[in-house]
């Protein structure tokens, strides 16, 4: 048999170097959250390229067509939620707040159940017409990645270590 005996004079200044470290996770946690605000940005960016957003339904192409407008999507097309993606942004020892204050974020991000409707005057003829929805599907760009846990273990523990 083979026996190593530690003593806790031998780890003692690595325990307490440790556990002054963990008290004061705010650094790593920064780090996940710039990580997720900047993979919301691309996501957004791609229009939701690889996430699985559905796609836009034929009453919001069709008011696009009436509008002029791209077929990115307001949101993407004039980048208004990417550029105030981390706009919340709050790292403290043990928790992490990351977001938007954009009002909408909530509607791509989650859908919408409610049907509404938007009235449109043709400006060459001056007819109104009424064009109905059905609600927003989920289209989510802020999201935890769980394929990502070892990067984010990875820098926890480099934050615990030391780099070491």
């Amino acid at each position: 048999m083979l026996t190593i005996t530690v003593e806790k004079d031998e780890v003692g200044p690595y325990v307490g170097l440790l556990v002054d470290r963990a008290a004061d996770l705010s650094a790593p946690i920064a780090e996940v959250g710039r990580d997720l605000i900047q993979e919301g940005r691309e996501v957004l960016a791609s229009g939701g390229s690889g996430v699985g957003w559905a796609p836009t339904s034929p009453w919001t192409l069709a008011l696009d067509d009436v509008l002029g407008r791209s077929r990115q999507g307001q949101l993407n097309q004039s980048g208004t939620l990417a550029q105030t993606l981390g706009d919340v942004f709050e790292a403290s020892p043990y928790e992490g707040t990351f977001g938007t204050t954009n009002p909408v974020a909530s509607y791509q991000q989650e859908g919408t159940n409610v049907t509404f409707f938007l009235l449109q005057y043709e400006r060459s003829k001056g007819v109104k017409r009424t064009w109905g929805g059905r609600g927003i599907p989920p289209r989510k760009f802020l999201f935890w990645h769980d394929e990502k846990l070892p990067e984010y273990d990875e820098i926890f523990m480099e934050h615990l270590t030391g780099g070491n």
